[in-house]
């Protein structure tokens, strides 16, 4: 499949129209220095600047309450930015579609939303036209699919929330649902919580295997999980 190119330049004040979702769909974001003011109004944490390219990952690294999660909501244009700029492909993130958006960065929160249902069924959300086979391998990804084996697969049945997975498994579901989207970039907060040292390095890698084009940004505070990043950012809280 040929890549994918970065939306074309719009006229002014036009913003981007939707990036495809190919296998190659490459991004990359810029956020230049942001602030987030907490609730007295000052900074949350201190300037920042990075910039990723398409396969690229970068691990944010900072304490609990260190603004790891605001920044990732920032990013995906959940929250506004007080100062500072945020570029995705070229383009103000303010600038984009709300859907163009959804298809291109994909956010993985703490706690990652479920449905009743089957394990299908949740994976589906992400990727209708998916296939078995093709649900099969995102969970294979990352390290889910033999803890399902027993469980009926792919029909694994889920109460409301995901109720019957672990909360590990919860979170290495959500997971294998953002593989189905191929964004162009993958915001992880916290992929690893709760995971053994082994599973969690099974698990990165497999994400990094299955999305070799795509531009990871992966909050944590755990070390290990920063060492296979090429880019390491440290939040520093401000006051």
């Amino acid at each position: 499949m040929p890549p994918a190119a970065s939306p074309p330049k719009p006229p002014r004040q036009t913003p981007p129209g939707p990036a495809p979702r190919h296998r190659r769909a490459a991004g990359a974001a810029r956020p230049q220095p942001a602030e987030r003011p907490d609730g007295a109004g000052r900074p949350l944490f201190a300037p920042v600047n990075a910039r990723l390219q398409p396969g690229d990952w970068l691990a944010l690294v900072a304490p609990s309450g260190h603004g790891k999660s605001t920044l990732l909501l920032a990013l995906a244009g959940l929250v506004l930015a007080q100062s500072g700029q945020i570029l995705l492909q070229g383009h103000p993130l303010a600038d984009w579609p709300e859907g163009a958006l959804r298809g291109t960065v994909t956010l993985v929160p703490q706690r990652p939303a479920l449905i009743g249902g089957s394990v299908a069924d949740n994976l589906a959300l992400a990727a209708p036209e998916a296939t078995p086979a093709t649900m099969q391998a995102a969970l294979e990804a990352v390290a889910l699919w033999p803890a399902l084996l027993g469980r009926g697969g792919l029909g694994c049945p889920l109460g409301a929330g995901g109720a019957g997975l672990s909360g590990g498994e919860a979170r290495r579901l959500a997971l294998a649902r953002a593989l189905l989207r191929r964004p162009a970039l993958l915001l992880l907060d916290e992929p690893t919580e709760g995971f053994d040292a082994a599973t969690a390095r099974a698990v990165l890698h497999g994400i990094a295997s299955a999305l070799p084009d795509t531009a990871v940004l992966l909050a944590s505070h755990r070390a290990a999980d920063a060492m296979g990043a090429g880019q390491i950012l440290t939040l520093r809280r401000t006051g």
